[in-house]
């Protein structure tokens, strides 16, 4: 999983930016976190989703030498985890008989939660507090980026139940 996360975030880096808005970008590695959650059999699924999402910032770290940008990746990762889990923990009577809806709203969540962990790491570590004037914006993108995210994991996890 953490190799498809980096595979797939490494690809991202390749994609023009979805929108002028700084920030905003199109979250494809957050569908193996989602994934995990959702999709994954066992227990321990945050712990595992956790433990994925740590992995994959420190290798795309090593790789990138990005290394400016990770404590913003890591609020955004970190927050959008948090959502995610929280979310999940909260479905767990309805998701079976409304899973798609939940895994999109969680991933909705979890974009608007990244880019919330973004900003507010943006303020806290570079004191750019006139950063707060894109908080709409991000929220939009965050919207978008996470019912993108959202549907595509609740497609796998549909064909993976063989609907």
């Amino acid at each position: 999983m953490t190799a498809v996360s980096l595979t797939v975030f490494l690809i991202e880096l390749q994609l023009p930016p979805p929108t002028p808005v700084p920030g905003i970008k199109y979250g494809l590695a957050n569908i193996v976190t989602l994934y995990i959650l959702y999709g994954v059999r066992g227990t321990h699924k945050p712990r595992m989703a956790g433990m994925v999402l740590t992995a994959r910032v420190v290798l795309a770290l090593l790789l990138t030498g990005r290394g400016s940008a990770v404590f913003m990746s890591v609020c955004g990762g970190a927050f959008a985890l948090i959502a995610a889990v929280l979310l999940y923990c909260i479905f767990a009577r309805c998701r079976e008989k409304h899973a798609a809806a939940c895994i999109v709203i969680t991933g909705i969540a979890g974009g608007v939660a990244h880019n919330a962990g973004q900003l507010a790491a943006a303020v806290v570590v570079y004191g750019l507090t006139s950063a707060v004037a894109y908080l709409p914006y991000l929220v939009l993108g965050g919207v978008v980026a996470g019912a993108f995210t959202g549907a595509a994991v609740a497609g796998v996890a549909r064909l993976r139940r063989g609907e």
